[in-house]
Protein backbone atom coordinates (compact mmCIF):
# COMPACT_ATOMS: atom_id res chain seq x y z
CA UNK A 1 0.00 0.00 0.00
CA UNK A 2 1.40 3.39 -0.96
CA UNK A 3 -0.41 6.52 0.05
CA UNK A 4 0.94 10.05 -0.29
CA UNK A 5 -0.43 12.61 2.14
CA UNK A 6 -1.02 15.66 -0.02
CA UNK A 7 -1.29 18.15 2.78
CA UNK A 8 0.38 21.44 3.66
CA UNK A 9 1.68 22.84 6.90
CA UNK A 10 3.16 26.21 7.73
CA UNK A 11 6.92 26.53 7.33
CA UNK A 12 8.98 26.93 10.48
CA UNK A 13 12.43 28.33 11.05
CA UNK A 14 13.20 26.01 13.94
CA UNK A 15 12.23 28.43 16.74
CA UNK A 16 8.89 27.43 18.31
CA UNK A 17 6.21 30.09 18.32
CA UNK A 18 4.45 31.07 21.53
CA UNK A 19 1.62 28.63 20.79
CA UNK A 20 3.98 25.74 20.08
CA UNK A 21 4.09 23.05 22.75
CA UNK A 22 7.65 21.74 22.89
CA UNK A 23 6.82 18.88 25.27
CA UNK A 24 6.34 15.42 23.71
CA UNK A 25 3.65 14.76 26.32
CA UNK A 26 1.12 17.18 24.85
CA UNK A 27 1.36 17.72 21.07
CA UNK A 28 -1.02 20.23 19.52
CA UNK A 29 -3.05 19.59 16.41
CA UNK A 30 -2.81 22.50 14.01
CA UNK A 31 -5.55 25.00 14.67
CA UNK A 32 -6.13 23.73 18.22
CA UNK A 33 -5.69 26.11 21.13
CA UNK A 34 -3.64 24.80 24.07
CA UNK A 35 -6.65 24.76 26.40
CA UNK A 36 -9.00 22.95 24.02
CA UNK A 37 -10.09 19.38 24.75
CA UNK A 38 -8.88 16.76 22.24
CA UNK A 39 -11.22 15.54 19.54
CA UNK A 40 -13.49 12.69 20.60
CA UNK A 41 -13.60 10.87 17.27
CA UNK A 42 -10.49 8.83 16.49
CA UNK A 43 -8.17 10.06 13.78
CA UNK A 44 -7.27 7.27 11.36
CA UNK A 45 -4.20 7.42 9.15
CA UNK A 46 -2.95 4.83 6.64
CA UNK A 47 0.55 3.44 6.97
CA UNK A 48 2.70 1.17 4.85
CA UNK A 49 5.46 -1.31 5.61
CA UNK A 50 9.10 -0.65 4.77
CA UNK A 51 10.77 -4.06 5.02
CA UNK A 52 8.08 -4.91 7.57
CA UNK A 53 8.60 -1.68 9.52
CA UNK A 54 5.56 0.65 9.87
CA UNK A 55 6.08 3.89 7.96
CA UNK A 56 3.96 6.92 7.06
CA UNK A 57 4.43 9.29 4.16
CA UNK A 58 3.94 12.85 5.34
CA UNK A 59 4.71 16.44 4.49
CA UNK A 60 7.01 18.29 6.88
CA UNK A 61 6.78 22.07 7.21
CA UNK A 62 4.87 22.05 3.91
CA UNK A 63 7.48 20.07 2.00
CA UNK A 64 7.56 16.45 0.89
CA UNK A 65 6.17 13.87 1.08
CA UNK A 66 8.85 12.07 3.10
CA UNK A 67 8.85 8.57 4.55
CA UNK A 68 9.06 8.52 8.35
CA UNK A 69 9.10 5.34 10.40
CA UNK A 70 6.72 4.94 13.31
CA UNK A 71 8.75 4.13 16.42
CA UNK A 72 6.63 2.53 19.18
CA UNK A 73 9.77 1.93 21.25
CA UNK A 74 11.61 5.15 20.35
CA UNK A 75 11.73 7.81 23.06
CA UNK A 76 12.49 10.70 20.69
CA UNK A 77 11.31 11.67 17.21
CA UNK A 78 14.13 12.60 14.86
CA UNK A 79 15.00 13.50 11.28
CA UNK A 80 18.20 13.01 9.32
CA UNK A 81 20.66 15.90 8.77
CA UNK A 82 19.89 16.09 5.04
CA UNK A 83 16.18 16.62 5.70
CA UNK A 84 17.03 19.17 8.40
CA UNK A 85 19.18 21.07 5.91
CA UNK A 86 16.36 21.01 3.34
CA UNK A 87 13.99 22.40 5.98
CA UNK A 88 16.61 24.97 7.08
CA UNK A 89 16.68 23.59 10.61
CA UNK A 90 19.69 23.49 12.92
CA UNK A 91 20.26 21.53 16.08
CA UNK A 92 19.62 23.96 18.96
CA UNK A 93 22.42 24.75 21.37
CA UNK A 94 22.22 23.90 25.04
CA UNK A 95 19.52 25.89 26.78
CA UNK A 96 17.60 26.65 23.58
CA UNK A 97 14.05 25.33 23.00
CA UNK A 98 13.68 21.92 21.33
CA UNK A 99 13.06 21.99 17.60
CA UNK A 100 9.52 21.26 16.44
CA UNK A 101 8.19 20.49 12.98
CA UNK A 102 4.70 20.59 11.50
CA UNK A 103 3.90 17.08 10.24
CA UNK A 104 0.85 16.62 8.00
CA UNK A 105 -0.19 12.97 8.30
CA UNK A 106 -3.26 13.35 6.08
CA UNK A 107 -5.24 16.16 4.45
CA UNK A 108 -7.26 16.51 7.69
CA UNK A 109 -4.70 15.94 10.41
CA UNK A 110 -1.41 17.59 11.30
CA UNK A 111 0.60 17.77 14.50
CA UNK A 112 3.57 19.65 15.87
CA UNK A 113 6.28 17.15 16.69
CA UNK A 114 9.38 17.86 18.83
CA UNK A 115 12.42 16.42 17.06
CA UNK A 116 16.17 15.97 17.21
CA UNK A 117 18.51 15.92 14.22
CA UNK A 118 20.38 12.63 14.04
CA UNK A 119 22.10 10.43 11.51
CA UNK A 120 19.70 7.73 10.24
CA UNK A 121 22.15 5.51 8.34
CA UNK A 122 21.92 2.73 10.94
CA UNK A 123 18.12 2.61 10.61
CA UNK A 124 17.04 0.25 7.82
CA UNK A 125 20.70 -0.17 6.89
CA UNK A 126 19.67 -3.10 4.69
CA UNK A 127 18.20 -0.60 2.22
CA UNK A 128 20.13 1.59 -0.24
CA UNK A 129 20.40 5.19 0.98
CA UNK A 130 17.76 6.66 -1.42
CA UNK A 131 15.11 4.26 -0.07
CA UNK A 132 15.77 4.73 3.64
CA UNK A 133 13.32 6.64 5.84
CA UNK A 134 14.09 10.30 6.49
CA UNK A 135 13.19 10.18 10.14
CA UNK A 136 11.26 8.55 12.96
CA UNK A 137 8.02 9.58 14.62
CA UNK A 138 8.02 8.41 18.23
CA UNK A 139 4.67 7.39 19.70
CA UNK A 140 5.57 9.71 22.57
CA UNK A 141 4.18 12.36 20.21
CA UNK A 142 0.77 11.15 21.42
CA UNK A 143 1.73 10.20 24.96
CA UNK A 144 -1.56 11.54 26.33
CA UNK A 145 -3.67 9.59 23.83
CA UNK A 146 -4.16 6.01 22.72
CA UNK A 147 -2.36 5.04 19.50
CA UNK A 148 -3.39 1.83 17.75
CA UNK A 149 -1.30 0.24 15.00
CA UNK A 150 -3.76 -2.04 13.22
CA UNK A 151 -1.53 -4.34 11.17
CA UNK A 152 -4.56 -6.17 9.76
CA UNK A 153 -5.74 -3.00 7.98
CA UNK A 154 -2.55 -0.92 7.84
CA UNK A 155 -4.18 1.90 9.77
CA UNK A 156 -3.12 4.06 12.73
CA UNK A 157 -5.85 5.24 15.08
CA UNK A 158 -5.31 8.13 17.52
CA UNK A 159 -7.91 8.89 20.19
CA UNK A 160 -8.25 10.04 23.80
CA UNK A 161 -8.36 7.42 26.54
CA UNK A 162 -6.37 5.14 28.81
CA UNK A 163 -5.95 1.38 28.91
CA UNK A 164 -7.04 -0.61 31.96
CA UNK A 165 -4.56 -2.22 34.33
CA UNK A 166 -2.58 -5.09 32.75
CA UNK A 167 -4.42 -8.42 32.97
CA UNK A 168 -1.85 -10.55 31.08
CA UNK A 169 -4.63 -11.58 28.69
CA UNK A 170 -5.16 -8.55 26.45
CA UNK A 171 -3.43 -5.71 28.29
CA UNK A 172 0.26 -5.93 29.14
CA UNK A 173 2.84 -3.67 30.78
CA UNK A 174 5.78 -2.22 28.88
CA UNK A 175 9.17 -2.61 30.50
CA UNK A 176 11.38 0.33 31.53
CA UNK A 177 12.80 0.53 27.99
CA UNK A 178 9.29 0.84 26.50
CA UNK A 179 9.40 -2.70 25.07
CA UNK A 180 6.65 -5.29 25.08
CA UNK A 181 8.00 -8.52 26.54
CA UNK A 182 5.70 -11.57 26.66
CA UNK A 183 6.34 -15.14 27.78
CA UNK A 184 6.62 -17.49 24.82
CA UNK A 185 5.85 -21.16 25.45
CA UNK A 186 7.66 -23.60 23.17
CA UNK A 187 6.75 -27.19 23.83
CA UNK A 188 5.71 -26.21 27.35
CA UNK A 189 8.99 -24.42 28.11
CA UNK A 190 8.89 -20.67 28.76
CA UNK A 191 11.16 -18.37 26.74
CA UNK A 192 11.46 -14.60 27.15
CA UNK A 193 10.18 -12.89 23.99
CA UNK A 194 10.41 -9.32 22.68
CA UNK A 195 7.48 -8.20 20.50
CA UNK A 196 9.47 -5.88 18.23
CA UNK A 197 7.49 -3.81 15.65
CA UNK A 198 10.70 -3.21 13.68
CA UNK A 199 11.80 -6.85 13.45
CA UNK A 200 11.33 -7.96 9.81
CA UNK A 201 10.77 -11.70 10.46
CA UNK A 202 7.90 -13.52 12.16
CA UNK A 203 9.73 -15.37 14.94
CA UNK A 204 13.38 -15.68 15.96
CA UNK A 205 14.40 -18.25 18.57
CA UNK A 206 17.67 -18.78 20.42
CA UNK A 207 19.21 -22.13 19.55
CA UNK A 208 19.21 -22.98 23.24
CA UNK A 209 15.40 -22.75 23.31
CA UNK A 210 14.88 -25.39 20.59
CA UNK A 211 15.12 -28.93 21.88
CA UNK A 212 15.72 -32.09 19.89
CA UNK A 213 12.60 -33.23 18.05
CA UNK A 214 10.96 -29.80 18.02
CA UNK A 215 11.97 -29.14 14.42
CA UNK A 216 10.42 -30.89 11.41
CA UNK A 217 13.57 -31.62 9.42
CA UNK A 218 16.96 -29.95 9.32
CA UNK A 219 17.13 -26.14 9.40
CA UNK A 220 18.76 -24.41 6.46
CA UNK A 221 21.13 -21.45 6.40
CA UNK A 222 19.34 -18.13 5.75
CA UNK A 223 22.32 -15.79 6.04
CA UNK A 224 22.01 -12.86 8.42
CA UNK A 225 19.21 -10.74 9.83
CA UNK A 226 19.39 -7.44 11.72
CA UNK A 227 17.82 -6.93 15.12
CA UNK A 228 17.99 -3.75 17.18
CA UNK A 229 20.81 -5.27 19.19
CA UNK A 230 22.96 -6.88 16.49
CA UNK A 231 23.18 -8.60 13.10
CA UNK A 232 22.77 -12.34 13.60
CA UNK A 233 23.57 -15.42 11.55
CA UNK A 234 20.33 -17.41 11.29
CA UNK A 235 18.93 -20.74 10.10
CA UNK A 236 15.32 -21.40 9.13
CA UNK A 237 13.25 -24.39 10.17
CA UNK A 238 9.68 -25.47 10.72
CA UNK A 239 8.60 -26.21 14.25
CA UNK A 240 6.88 -29.51 14.92
CA UNK A 241 5.37 -28.15 18.12
CA UNK A 242 2.96 -25.41 19.06
CA UNK A 243 4.05 -21.95 20.08
CA UNK A 244 2.01 -19.86 22.51
CA UNK A 245 2.83 -16.17 22.84
CA UNK A 246 1.01 -14.84 25.88
CA UNK A 247 -2.59 -15.88 25.16
CA UNK A 248 -2.00 -16.32 21.40
CA UNK A 249 -1.29 -19.68 19.79
CA UNK A 250 0.62 -20.32 16.57
CA UNK A 251 0.72 -23.81 15.08
CA UNK A 252 3.95 -25.24 13.60
CA UNK A 253 5.32 -21.98 12.18
CA UNK A 254 8.49 -21.44 10.21
CA UNK A 255 11.03 -19.80 12.50
CA UNK A 256 14.52 -18.41 12.41
CA UNK A 257 17.07 -19.85 14.83
CA UNK A 258 20.30 -18.21 15.95
CA UNK A 259 23.06 -19.28 18.29
CA UNK A 260 23.74 -15.63 19.09
CA UNK A 261 20.17 -14.64 20.02
CA UNK A 262 19.73 -14.01 23.74
CA UNK A 263 15.92 -14.00 23.70
CA UNK A 264 13.11 -14.79 21.27
CA UNK A 265 11.84 -12.00 19.02
CA UNK A 266 8.46 -11.66 17.32
CA UNK A 267 8.16 -9.25 14.39
CA UNK A 268 5.63 -7.66 12.09
CA UNK A 269 4.73 -10.78 10.02
CA UNK A 270 3.39 -12.39 13.21
CA UNK A 271 1.42 -9.21 13.97
CA UNK A 272 -0.30 -9.15 10.57
CA UNK A 273 -3.67 -10.22 12.05
CA UNK A 274 -3.44 -8.05 15.16
CA UNK A 275 -3.83 -4.50 16.38
CA UNK A 276 -1.58 -3.11 19.11
CA UNK A 277 -2.84 -0.18 21.17
CA UNK A 278 -0.22 1.85 23.03
CA UNK A 279 -0.92 3.86 26.19
CA UNK A 280 2.52 5.44 26.43
CA UNK A 281 1.98 7.59 29.50
CA UNK A 282 0.87 4.58 31.56
CA UNK A 283 3.32 2.11 29.98
CA UNK A 284 0.62 -0.30 28.76
CA UNK A 285 -0.32 -2.03 25.52
CA UNK A 286 -3.33 -3.97 24.34
CA UNK A 287 -2.96 -6.78 21.80
CA UNK A 288 -6.07 -8.05 20.04
CA UNK A 289 -7.54 -9.20 16.75
CA UNK A 290 -9.79 -6.47 15.30
CA UNK A 291 -13.41 -7.27 14.51
CA UNK A 292 -14.38 -7.13 10.85
CA UNK A 293 -17.17 -4.71 11.77
CA UNK A 294 -14.73 -2.10 13.10
CA UNK A 295 -14.34 1.14 11.18
CA UNK A 296 -11.74 0.79 8.44
CA UNK A 297 -10.76 4.40 7.84
CA UNK A 298 -11.44 8.04 8.53
CA UNK A 299 -8.83 10.31 7.03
Amino acid sequence: MLLVAAATASAQDGTPSQATNTSPAAPLRLGQAPDEAPAVDPIVIPFELLINRPMVRVTVNGQGPFGLLLGPEEQQSRIDPELAELLKLRQPEAGQPMLTIDVAFSPKYSARVPIAIQDMSAVAADLPAPLRPRGIISLSTWSDELVTLDYSRWKISIEPGVLPEPDQTKVFALNDAGELRLPLSLGGEAVECHVDPWFPAALLLPTTAVEEGQLAGEPRDKGTIATKAATLRVHEGRLATEVVLGPFEVKTPFVLISESAAIATVGTPFLARYAITYDIVNGRVKLERPNKEQTRSRN
